[in-house]
C-alpha cells in the first residue's frame, strides 16, 4: 500500500538532519523520523478519528488520528500537514501547530508535529487509506481505546481527550 521506497528524514532528539533512508530501513530500525498528525474538532468538541484500511503497513484496522503522515525528503512539517489533510479528508482548513514532540509507539520512532484545526466537513476520505471515519466525544473514545494506533493515544492524551 504504502512507497516502501519513498526516502524520510531520519532525525536527532533535536530534529537535526542526520539523512534521509527508505520508509522500510527507518521503520525496520525504527529510527527516529519527521511526521505529522492531525486532530480535527467538529462544533460540538468531538475530535474525528480515521480508522485505517487493513492493507496500511503499519496499524492495519486501527482507529488514528484524523489526518497525518510522514515528511519525506524535501518537505517540510507544515506542508505536508496540509497536503495530507486534503488527500485523506479532502478538506483544506488553517491549521494550527499545537506542539512538535517526540512519540515511541510500538511501530516507530517519530518527531511528530501536531496540528488542530476545526471543520464539520463534508469530508472526502480517501478509501483507499481509510476504512471509516468518525466524531467521537471524550466519553466515547474510552470505548475504542484498546483499538487505537500508539501515536493517535499520545496526540490524544496530550489534548486531554483520554
Amino acid at each position: 500500500m504504502n512507497n516502501q521506497d519513498e526516502l524520510l528524514i531520519v532525525v536527532d532528539s533535536n530534529d537535526k538532519v542526520l539523512g534521509f533512508l527508505p520508509r522500510s530501513e527507518v521503520h525496520e530500525k525504527k529510527l527516529l523520523h519527521r511526521t505529522v498528525a492531525i486532530s480535527v474538532y467538529n462544533n460540538k468538541g468531538e475530535i474525528l478519528m480515521q480508522k485505517r484500511t487493513s492493507k496500511m503497513d503499519n496499524n492495519p484496522s486501527k482507529w488514528s488520528n484524523a489526518s497525518g503522515g510522514h515528511v519525506t525528503k524535501g518537505k517540510e512539517y507544515d506542508e505536508v500537514a496540509n497536503k495530507e489533510i486534503a488527500e485523506e479528508l479532502g478538506i483544506s482548513p488553517k491549521l494550527t501547530l499545537i506542539k512538535k514532540m517526540f512519540i515511541n509507539d510500538p511501530m516507530h520512532n517519530t518527531m511528530t508535529s501536531i496540528y488542530k484545526t476545526q471543520s464539520n466537513g463534508p469530508f472526502n476520505f480517501n478509501r483507499e487509506e481509510i476504512d471509516e471515519i468518525k466524531f467521537f466525544s471524550k466519553q466515547d473514545l474510552k470505548t475504542i481505546e484498546d483499538q487505537l494506533t500508539g501515536s493517535a493515544k499520545t496526540v490524544l492524551h496530550l489534548q486531554g481527550m483520554i
